[in-house]
C-alpha cells in the first residue's frame, strides 16, 4: 500500500473508466490528503474494509482505538458505512470453507468483538457492514447467520461478497 503502487493504480482505474476507489488511506496520508489526491484521477471515495481476525489473537481495546481512528479518516473522506471482515486465519486457509478448527469458544469470542468493534465504529458514525471472507473466523453460512443473528441489525447490517458466497 504505497504511493507509488497506488499512483500506477489510479491512472489504470482512470482510464479504463472507474469512478471510486476504496478508501485505503495510506500511512502518513491524511484523509484530505488522499481526497485531493484520488480527484486528481478522477476517482471518489468508495467503500472500505476493516479487517481483525477478531479472535484471541488481538488485544481487543487495540482493535478498538484502531477502529475509532479507522472510522475517523472513512467519515472525514464523506462515507457513512464500511465492512468489517476477518480473514487468513492459517488452520481455515488450508482447508477453505468449512469452517475448519471451529471452536465454540472462540467463536464466542468473535462474536463478542465483532460486536465491541461495530458499536465503536457506529459511535464514530460509520456503519459497519459483515463482509464475510472465506479463510475467516466467520466463513460459513451458520456463522454468519449466528453472527448476524446475535448481534442484531442495530449493532451490524450485512454486506456480502457474492463470490466468496459462492464459492
Amino acid at each position: 500500500k504505497t504511493r507509488e503502487v497506488f499512483d500506477r493504480a489510479f491512472a489504470d482505474y482512470q482510464q479504463i473508466g472507474f469512478t471510486a476507489v476504496k478508501a485505503d488511506v495510506p500511512e502518513g496520508m491524511s484523509a484530505s490528503e488522499y481526497l485531493g489526491w484520488i480527484e486528481g484521477y478522477g476517482l471518489s471515495p468508495s467503500l472500505s474494509l476493516f479487517s481483525s481476525p477478531f479472535d484471541e489473537t488481538v488485544n481487543i481495546e487495540d482493535e478498538i482505538e484502531r477502529a475509532k481512528a479507522f472510522a475517523a479518516t472513512q467519515v472525514q473522506l464523506g462515507l457513512d458505512r464500511t465492512m468489517i471482515s476477518s480473514m487468513s486465519l492459517p488452520a481455515r486457509m488450508a482447508r477453505p470453507a468449512l469452517g475448519a478448527g471451529f471452536d465454540e469458544d472462540r467463536f464466542q469470542l468473535v462474536v463478542d468483538n465483532v460486536g465491541r468493534v461495530s458499536e465503536a465504529l457506529q459511535a464514530e458514525g460509520l456503519r459497519p457492514l459483515l463482509h464475510s471472507h472465506i479463510g475467516g473466523a466467520i466463513e460459513t453460512e451458520e456463522e454468519i447467520t449466528r453472527l448476524l443473528d446475535t448481534l442484531g441489525a442495530s449493532v451490524l447490517g450485512f454486506g456480502p461478497d457474492t463470490g466468496h458466497m459462492r464459492w
